[in-house]
């Protein structure tokens, strides 16, 4: 297979070439590339020299791996880096890498879109796969951007140069995802503000990978606050509910996390349950770390969620269920409006020895 060009808007890509060694090295060294890439660990100088100088042009000569220098159009500058891998006939596996100097700007997002634009234009592929490991919540957000459907986790899916076999997400984008045809991923609320009863001025925004350890402080005096498998430590939840759950239910469109923060950092944790959103129906859930509780924080918070979440998503219903011995919660939906509609028997799964519990049905109508 002949080494293929593309020129997209700011963006040109050409296979990378033996000049570009020593970018390749400070690419490949880097902190985060080491941590979640699959390239050798340690990185040294002659990985590169072997990559740009045999392994580049041999992969394109017989069509096994195609991988592209990611430049500035205008200076040719590198800035990343990106490939598409064979698999099965009709389908391939795009991996891709960013020079820290150009993180943020969009620039893997950009390139994604025009590999796929050209993989199936000119190779006439079928699927377009991505794969990253589990917390690498930075790949995830660029995949759904470039108008991949995040499909799900695959127990021991990866195998990374250390021999180790981590769980992996998955992806695909179909000839007409994307840009070019259906965007699936949910709209991004940005940042939120409320005020509560008490005066503290909050915010709410997605989590973000920094908040790990301003979170575990905050659920360190509650037991189980949010519960990855029984008996996990404060870092253990904190970790598992930003890194893992909340990217993976934004990517896959079951769920809208949102972290709760005052001046002082994290204060809680909301949650739009949207399996029911074709239907215009949503579920909220909330957890408020015990410093923040009795000012007015969850009223607050849930309020603003739900003045985004009427428009943004399209909701009609929104849904409470608590514990029918859980006075807290029942009080707190009862101040926000929600109605009470029944119980549900055994709703609630069993925990911790305890049998399985039911639930009061509560529910709130947007419009």
């Amino acid at each position: 297979m002949e080494p293929v060009s593309i020129t997209a808007g700011r963006l040109h890509l050409r296979p990378w070439e033996p000049a570009d060694v020593d970018v390749v090295l400070r690419g490949c060294v880097d902190r985060e590339t080491q941590r979640w890439a699959q390239v050798p660990r340690p990185y040294t100088r002659a990985h590169a020299e072997d990559f740009v100088g045999r392994h580049v042009p041999k992969s394109w000569a017989d069509g096994s791996e195609l991988f592209w220098a990611v430049c500035d159009a205008a200076t040719g500058v590198p800035l990343a880096s990106i490939s598409l891998h064979a698999g099965r006939p009709g389908v391939r596996e795009i991996g891709f890498w960013c020079l820290p100097e150009a993180r943020g700007a969009g620039v893997v997002t950009a390139a994604a879109h025009a590999v796929a634009r050209w993989a199936f234009a000119e190779l006439g592929l079928v699927r377009l796969e991505w794969a990253a490991e589990v917390g690498n919540a930075a790949s995830l957000r660029v995949a759904v951007k470039a108008g991949f459907t995040f499909e799900g986790r695959r127990r021991a899916s990866l195998r990374p140069p250390d021999g180790s076999r981590p769980d992996g997400w998955w992806a695909a984008r179909l000839p007409g995802d994307g840009p070019d045809g259906v965007a699936p991923a949910l709209p991004d609320p940005g940042t939120l503000t409320a005020t509560t009863r008490a005066g503290d001025a909050l915010r709410l925004r997605r989590w973000q990978t920094g908040d790990v350890a301003a979170l575990t402080e905050a659920v360190a005096g509650a037991r189980d606050a949010l519960r990855p498998r029984p008996g996990a430590t404060p870092e253990e939840q904190a970790r598992w509910w930003v890194t893992e759950r909340s990217a993976e239910d934004w990517a896959a469109g079951v769920g809208a996390p949102l972290a709760v923060l005052d001046d002082a950092g994290p204060v809680g944790s909301l949650q739009l349950l949207l399996e029911g959103r074709r239907a215009g129906v949503a579920e909220v859930g909330v957890w408020i770390a015990p410093r923040a509780r009795r000012r007015g924080t969850a009223v607050a918070a849930i309020t603003a969620m739900l003045a985004w979440a009427e428009p943004a998503l399209g909701l009609a219903r929104v849904e409470w269920h608590a514990a029918a011995g859980n006075a807290a919660s029942l009080a707190l939906a009862d101040q926000l409006g929600f109605v009470r509609e029944g119980v549900a028997r055994a709703a609630f799964p069993a925990h911790e020895g305890q049998p399985r519990g039911d639930s009061v049905v509560l529910a709130r109508l947007l419009r």
